[in-house]
């Protein structure tokens, strides 16, 4: 989990209340070292993820703080509320430019309201996935990139998932999968469809989280 700054970081401008894209880049709920907001590129509605202050490439050793499990499980819970229960997952990238970081140097770990199981869609990809708690994942990941993915609710101890370290980085893993199940296979790349009025859309509707 290396760190760096730079001025070029979406994520850090956010951080710094540099709202470029207007109530896209606003929190919808802040603690002392996260904050949750929407997703750009996301086509569908309630996706947020949950993002460090601080500048660091991936969340591992974060699945260990009691702050961000605690705020991990009630950020579920208000999704499952608002828009059915979600599947979260993280593109977690050893270093800067890494493609497993979708093009963003900075860690985040994502919630997306999506009912159905990808659990058959990752065993179809035909690579290495191992159960695995989030808080295990620095010590299997070596500092090597790896995804992590979960559709088990949080608990205030632990989250359960399935754990890949990554040989051959592939770009918007998960996001991939979630386009081509819902049919949106043409504008699953964020870079180029930022679909900013549906994160709008959810920005707005999540608004009395508190």
């Amino acid at each position: 989990m290396k760190s760096t700054t730079t001025d070029l970081c979406r994520l850090c401008s956010i951080v710094k209340s540099r709202h470029i894209n207007g109530i896209v880049d606003k929190p919808i709920h802040e603690t002392p070292n996260y904050m949750v907001i929407p997703s750009i590129g996301a086509f569908i509605d309630g996706w947020v993820m949950i993002v460090p202050r601080k500048h660091i490439y991936d969340m591992s050793k974060l699945y260990e703080d009691d702050e961000f499990v605690r705020l991990a499980l009630k950020i579920y819970k208000y999704i499952e509320e608002k828009f059915g229960r979600p599947v979260m997952f993280e593109h977690g990238a050893s270093y800067s430019g890494s493609p497993t970081g979708c093009g963003v140097d900075h860690a985040h770990f994502h919630f997306v309201p999506f009912v159905e199981s990808l659990l058959e869609d990752l065993k179809e990809t035909r690579l290495p996935w191992q159960k695995c708690i989030a808080s295990e994942i620095t010590n299997k990941s070596c500092g090597r990139d790896y995804l992590f993915y979960s559709e088990t609710p949080p608990t205030l101890s632990k989250i359960n998932g399935y754990l890949h370290i990554v040989d051959r980085p592939v770009s918007q893993f998960f996001r991939k999968i979630l386009a081509r199940k819902t049919g949106n296979e043409l504008i699953s790349d964020y870079k180029n469809f930022p679909l900013l009025e549906k994160t709008q859309r959810t920005a707005l509707e999540l608004q009395g989280l508190s």
